[in-house]
């Protein structure tokens, strides 16, 4: 958002939703400038932006006093299979998982590399898994990530019990909610 790549904040959610990479190439400048979030040679692609993205904005909004942003919001999900239709994603990545060759906690969850990526960041954090958080295949990482983002982070918007919270989606939050 706004000129500045300086992480202002990020957020935990399910999964890549309905957002769709984009054909086009990223310019020398960008590219120099995302070289600050990951180093590797793991290629970068600028994606449409959806209606969750908007809800992030407004969020962020909110918490900026209502002062537009200028920085970079992180998104972080607890799966990596992009598809707005929950219940599709998870039969997806229980698929990937049982006919999968590759190491499925480093490609389909990226959890300890985001865990970093906040830590590396110090910025605010919100949690919008809604109740993806207790279903057992999800629990150990949320609780994971959650413990992280209460203790370390000192994100004090959090109750101090993982079950006292909701987790509301931003598109909930900020939207139907």
């Amino acid at each position: 958002f706004g000129k500045s790549w300086d992480v202002i904040g990020s957020v935990v959610m399910k999964n890549p939703g309905s957002a769709k990479p984009l054909q086009t190439k990223l310019s020398e400048a960008e590219l120099k400038a995302l070289a600050h979030f990951d180093n590797s040679n793991t290629p970068w692609y600028e994606f449409t932006s959806d209606n969750t993205m908007r809800n992030i904005e407004k969020l962020f909004i909110v918490r900026n006093s209502g002062k537009p942003l200028d920085g970079v919001v992180q998104i972080f999900n607890l799966f990596n299979i992009r598809n707005a239709d929950l219940d599709k994603a998870i039969k997806d990545l229980d698929e990937a998982i049982k006919s999968s060759t590759i190491a499925t906690e480093t490609v389909l969850s990226t959890l300890e590399d985001d865990i970093e990526a906040m830590r590396q960041h110090k910025c605010p954090v919100y949690i919008g898994w809604g109740a993806l958080g207790v279903d057992p295949r999800f629990r150990d990482k949320a609780s994971k990530i959650f413990q992280f983002v209460r203790c370390e982070m000192k994100q004090d918007y959090l109750f101090p019990e993982f079950e006292d919270n909701r987790f509301y989606h931003p598109q909930y939050l900020m939207g139907r909610g």
